[in-house]
């Protein structure tokens, strides 16, 4: 029973992050690229910040660590706590506060023993992967969208065009 409701939160979380797409095939999309654009940035990061033991596997091993550890963290505190609290704004802050606490004590640290490499250092590059994560899940999300009904919008806007063409 409560493995359901784990896995059914987490799935609601990746769909969250994804964009509420309409389709499955649209969030492998929004997410493969925007974990690729991630992993890109913070490897290129971790070689400009010259950290000791900067490997790209030790650079994907640290992104996938660290997401998976926070959307785990915001699905448990979604069942367990969520339900306990009163209404209002702690209610929709809990989740992403405990995604936040984990990563920055446990995550972080556990990224500063991969990488050998000072706290802060390694919270920024990270946070900064994130960061294009969402930027590129914005970027695909809005290009998906726009292929989608940009076609009819195009349509709509050509009849008009001829309409007002015919009044003149």
């Amino acid at each position: 029973m409560m493995i359901n409701a784990m896995k059914n939160e987490i799935l609601q979380i990746i769909q969250f992050l994804g964009g509420n797409p309409s389709s499955n095939v649209e969030l492998i999309i929004i997410l493969l690229l925007a974990i690729t654009g991630a992993l890109l940035v913070l490897q290129k990061l971790i070689q400009m910040m010259k950290f000791p033991l900067g490997g790209s596997g030790r650079s994907a091993i640290v992104f996938f660590f660290t997401l998976f550890v926070s959307i785990f963290a915001v699905a448990v505190v979604n069942i367990y706590a969520v339900p306990c609290l009163p209404a209002g704004i702690f209610k929709q802050a809990a989740g992403p506060a405990a995604g936040i606490l984990v990563f920055l004590a446990v995550a972080a640290p556990v990224a500063c023993f991969i990488f050998k490499a000072k706290y802060f250092r390694v919270v920024l590059a990270t946070l900064l992967s994130v960061a294009a994560a969402l930027a590129i899940g914005l970027l695909v999300r809005g290009a998906i969208t726009a292929i989608k009904y940009g076609g009819k919008d195009f349509g709509k806007t050509r009849e008009r065009k001829d309409n007002i063409n015919k009044i003149l």
